[in-house]
């Protein structure tokens, strides 16, 4: 990206993060990726599709909910999000957007879908409330926009946000979820990764390859607050050699500063 992009990106961002105005911002931002036309052909859940090249697309900056599949049932709100993608990427010029990362670990591209104006999927989705934000680094260029029209569907309750975010103390199994807890413990291994327990059932690690995006890292000042993270939510129940050490059952790994919010003192 050109000086004069990353100085655009740079404004555009605050202006989304400080005015009203921060949809028209985000959308001239989008607007102003390489975007090369794409085609939608099938909509598999509100965050992934399968284009007209054959490539199956993962959006960036969203993570939504997944329609049941063999014998699953639905997760909530999957249905009106895998709907409202479906009519929105219907009879529209779209756009595929890449960030640093091209393909996921299914080998799937990672992309944004935008409009010919520049509205984005992933975002119309966020300020609907039919998906969560997540900023999984490195393909972060667009994330404070996205987490900008996630904040304004939590400040109303909308779908995902409508429930409350599950004690880590009450976590029962795997998956992406919204957890909060008390941080009882901070502490740095040996390889540079920081730990952080909330509780006793869930343990939170930020490697130390993830640390750079972090300006304030944790430290015994932390201790005894309230912190809520976004994340997937691993079940290690099963590693008898973890339990026999100690170890938390359940483990989160923490990419990204958006991803948590501390309470103040």
């Amino acid at each position: 990206m050109s000086n004069f992009c990353c100085r655009l990106f740079i404004f555009v961002v605050l202006v989304c993060l400080a005015s009203p105005l921060w949809a028209e911002a985000c959308t001239y931002t989008f607007k102003a990726l390489e975007r090369n036309p794409v085609s939608v052909t099938h909509v598999y859940d509100a965050d992934t599709f399968k284009l007209g090249n054959g490539q199956r697309l993962r959006l960036i900056g969203v993570n939504a909910p997944e329609m049941g599949r063999d014998g699953k049932p639905d997760e909530p709100h999957a249905r009106a999000a895998t709907d409202f993608a479906r009519r929105w990427s219907k009879d529209r010029a779209l756009y595929l957007s890449l960030d640093t990362e091209h393909k996921d670990r299914y080998r799937r591209t990672l992309g944004h879908i935008t409009d010919a104006d520049g509205a984005s999927l992933s975002v119309a989705l966020l300020e609907a409330g039919l998906a969560w934000p997540v900023a999984v680094p490195p393909n972060t260029r667009m994330a404070s926009c996205e987490f900008a029209a996630a904040k304004h569907a939590a400040a109303r309750g909308l779908g995902v946000w409508s429930a409350d975010p599950i004690k880590a103390k009450s976590l029962s199994k795997g998956g992406f979820a919204r957890v909060t807890g008390v941080v009882s413990r901070v502490d740095r291994a040996r390889n540079g990764d920081l730990w952080l327990d909330l509780g006793a059932n869930l343990a939170v690690q930020i490697r130390v390859q993830d640390q750079g995006y972090f300006d304030d890292l944790p430290d015994s000042d932390w201790l005894n607050r309230e912190l809520t993270l976004l994340g997937w939510v691993v079940d290690r129940r099963g590693d008898k050699r973890l339990a026999a050490k100690g170890y938390a059952p359940f483990r989160l790994q923490w990419r990204h500063p958006l991803m948590g919010e501390l309470a103040e003192k």
